[in-house]
């Protein structure tokens, strides 16, 4: 089976993103964590570290390079630690996504990993009555905590907000910014999906919103918005373009210029968290340790890449 020209394109680096848990410690209403499940149930956790690291090998042969450590929250699976210390002893280019409540498994792998995505929901007073709606109390100052420990260290860091009408107010916006540059850290906003929740907020709207207030767009990568302000600094915008939340006719192109491939913990492949037609089974492969079996369905992940979608 030969790699097709459209997928895992080297706008960046190709990456598998391993979801090593579908389980999290808080509980947003809107996170797509609810998305990779079988038959309406949290998927098994089938995979250890040494089922990654020989995933990894395998990706390698296909020139995949980087890899994220997603979930659920990945710093409350108990692997995690041994996981990415064997992970980049194979010298794979590590970064994490994490709400940062769990500070010291962050502090524990930090060594390991170049870049890091902590997960917020705003920043200002108004959001503690939103926190109080999608999540646990105790998010607060433990993230903060991270952050200050990540921002110390020098790490690559970036906030992401998923962008809703609740929290991208003018001072919503002007507080993340501040606290993104105490941190020395890039804000994020995220398009929330399916887009008929009602605190929807397309990031078209939100870049309107933004160049009113100064911003200007500097660049634009197929999901992602780069916008620039001289007084508040860097700000990024990434569109879902779901053709599951959106009725958008650049939903196809965005699926075809898709730079990574999901690794489930029920041992599963997708390039896609929500497209249940593209799920390539690798569990058994995985598990007697066919190196060629894997490679092959790795492929068969990367060649469904842009096809259509028929959820």
């Amino acid at each position: 089976m030969e790699l097709k020209s459209h997928g895992l394109t080297q706008e960046r680096n190709r990456e598998l993103r391993f979801i090593v848990t579908t389980r999290c410690n808080l509980f947003c209403k809107y996170c797509h964590r609810k998305a990779p499940k079988r038959g309406g149930k949290p998927m098994l956790e089938l995979l250890k570290p040494d089922d990654l690291v020989f995933v990894f090998k395998a990706a390698k042969k296909l020139g995949i390079d980087s890899i994220c450590l997603s979930g659920g929250e990945p710093t409350i699976w108990p692997n995690l630690p041994d996981a990415v210390r064997r992970l980049r002893d194979e010298g794979a280019d590590l970064n994490i996504v994490t709400n940062g409540v769990h500070s010291l498994r962050v502090k524990e792998v930090f060594d390991y990993i170049r870049e890091v995505h902590v997960s917020l929901h705003g920043v200002t007073e108004q959001e503690d009555k939103f926190r109080k709606v999608y999540a646990k109390k105790e998010y607060d100052k433990r993230t903060l905590e991270t952050l200050d420990y990540l921002a110390q260290k020098g790490v690559i860091l970036k906030l992401n907000v998923i962008a809703t009408s609740r929290n991208t107010s003018e001072a919503d916006v002007l507080a993340l910014a501040k606290l993104a540059r105490e941190f020395g850290a890039t804000p994020r906003y995220i398009e929330l999906y399916p887009s008929n929740l009602p605190a929807f907020k397309s990031n078209m709207d939100l870049q309107i919103q933004l160049e009113d207030m100064g911003w200007k767009k500097t660049s634009y990568k197929v999901r992602t918005v780069q916008m620039e302000s001289s007084e508040h600094g860097s700000m990024e915008l990434l569109r879902c373009g779901c053709a599951i939340s959106h009725t958008l006719p650049f939903s196809d192109m965005i699926c075809q210029r898709v730079n990574q491939v999901y690794v489930f913990p029920d041992g599963s492949f997708n390039y896609c968290r929500e497209n249940n037609e593209s799920v390539v089974e690798a569990i058994n492969a995985i598990k007697k340790r066919d190196e060629s079996t894997v490679t092959e369905l790795l492929l068969r992940a990367i060649n469904l890449i842009g096809s259509p979608c028929r959820r």
